[in-house]
């Protein structure tokens, strides 16, 4: 039976059966800038007035970037050049799990790693084991290392084993190994940097807007200082869980994070994790030139799962069923898929806090925000190749490979795909214990329990950390699961065969 269609829609697209009107006011596209040369070379600087966009103003050198090389640098580069003691992490933690061995590790030194660690040499020659990007951004599911799969129990402590440091056993290994002075230095260095804004501020990841502003913006030499004189302050005032996106949807992305604040070229984006150790241009710029590799490699190698690795068979003819029903109610936001990458589509829309209804702290206090300032008058913002931009809502992402990525929303506050598709099944209080035993593959997601002992997961403010594995509780602020509610207007059947669909992008 045919639902009733919205009464009006000017100057606008209908959704969810026709029953919903968004109107163009509410959404932004979000378009890539020209480029002086598309693809390839990635640092430039140009004149951004309409005029001259894309007129190259510089001599600096511009690279090819090489998808392998990106992939070498990322699980054996010295991007971060902090952590705790080489040899005393490999004492106290034995074999690397098979699970965790990534790929371009052909060094036995780096092979002693987990895939979230990288040995590096620090300035004084000290050996180090220092973390990389993976420590957020990749996971293991049924014993297979997914690249790039956002750490979906919200907290690289809870569950990021090559990363989950055996203070005792690594500070014993280091009183015999004979290099507890090394691990003092460099390893409490790192772990003081971590925690440092995080436990002096609102949220967790306040701690990279203090290690941007304590550097200085125009040599990035570090300084541990903030000059609060200059307007700088690394409290964001956000609240809540922050979800990881997957690494595979940023080749679709022109902008990256769910609020689209990260703008022109991804690379001078994806390394703020480098700016635990960072000091001086010189070290700056060889990280940057070697980002325009690992943006290659993250867009051509990291490949999207396929749901039939992980879970039971798709019922392809409910699926088929499916297909029709997201173009009508969900393609117009989220894109169109195939089997052939061209004939894909994705608009690239960032929807307006009012339209989406979603949980605002991220969009209206993002970490990133008490950055910018120190950014725009920084080497990174003056070279011209990217923005920090400010935005009143999200960015409605890809859904290649969505069937893995839960929980949803920006902020983790959803546990199962059934429950983005009919709010009146998302839980306020819900726990998991993030095992794969725990996935519910019919409703796509966590299993949610609404009752149970453990302890609240929200940041502790004396530490910043998170404690365990535990409840969330979406009444608690930034971590609200309202919103998005375009598929309540759907039949029980339509949402059956659309979830069914989704297993398959």
């Amino acid at each position: 039976m045919e639902t009733a269609a919205a009464e009006s829609c000017d100057n606008g697209f209908l959704v969810a059966n026709g029953q919903r009107c968004v109107q163009w006011d509410h959404i932004s596209v979000i378009e890539r800038e020209p480029q002086p040369t598309d693809p390839g070379n990635y640092f430039y600087d140009f004149d951004k007035s309409y005029d001259n966009m894309g007129a190259l103003l510089t001599n600096r050198p511009m690279i090819e970037p090489d998808a392998a090389l990106g992939g070498f640098y990322m699980y054996n580069g010295d991007f971060v050049r902090l952590g705790v003691s080489y040899p005393s992490f490999v004492a106290a933690s034995g074999r690397v799990k098979n699970a965790e061995r990534p790929p371009y590790r052909d060094d036995a030194r780096q092979r002693r790693l987990p895939y979230n660690l990288n040995a590096v040499k620090a300035a004084d020659g000290a050996d180090l084991a220092a973390p990389n990007c993976t420590v957020c951004h990749s996971s293991v599911v049924q014993g297979k290392l997914v690249q790039g799969l956002g750490r979906f129990n919200h907290f690289i402590g809870t569950d990021a084993s090559g990363f989950t440091l055996n203070v005792l056993g690594i500070g014993a290994a280091s009183i015999f190994r004979g290099d507890t002075l090394d691990q003092l230095k460099h390893g409490l260095t790192l772990l003081t940097r971590l925690f440092r804004d995080a436990s002096l501020h609102s949220h967790l990841f306040d701690v990279f807007a203090g290690l941007g502003m304590r550097h200085d913006p125009d040599t990035l030499e570090w300084t541990g200082r903030i000059n609060r004189l200059q307007g700088h302050n690394p409290n964001s005032g956000m609240k809540g869980w922050i979800d990881f996106p997957a690494w595979w949807l940023t080749k679709k992305k022109n902008a990256l994070y769910q609020a689209g604040n990260g703008r022109g070229e991804k690379a001078d984006h994806m390394l703020y994790m480098s700016w635990f150790s960072v000091d001086g241009i010189e070290e700056a710029e060889e990280i940057q030139n070697n980002f325009a590799h690992v943006q290659k490699w993250i867009e051509e190698e990291i490949e999207v799962p396929k749901y039939e690795d992980f879970g039971p068979p798709i019922d392809y003819n409910l699926a088929s069923a499916g297909e029709p029903v997201f173009l009508r109610n969900c393609a117009v936001c989220h894109g169109t898929y195939s089997e052939n990458d061209a004939e894909e589509t994705y608009p690239n829309f960032l929807v307006d806090l009012e339209e989406v209804g979603t949980d605002p702290y991220l969009a209206q206090k993002n970490w990133i925000y008490p950055v910018k300032t120190w950014w725009d008058n920084s080497w990174y913002g003056k070279r011209g190749t990217s923005s920090i931009e400010v935005t009143n809502g999200y960015v409605a992402p890809p859904l290649d490979g969505v069937f893995i990525t839960a929980p949803y929303f920006h902020n983790g506050s959803v546990p199962t795909l059934e429950a983005v598709l009919d709010s009146s099944k998302r839980p306020t209080v819900w726990t998991s214990n993030y095992k794969d035993n725990d996935y519910d593959w019919d409703a796509v997601g966590w299993e949610n329990k609404p009752l149970d002992w453990r302890p609240n997961f929200e940041v502790k403010p004396l530490t910043g950390i998170g404690i365990g594995r535990g409840r969330y509780d979406t009444r608690k602020r930034g971590n609200s699961n309202a919103g998005h509610t375009y598929g309540d207007l759907l039949t029980a059947e339509e949402r059956r065969a659309v979830l069914e669909y989704l297993k398959t992008l």
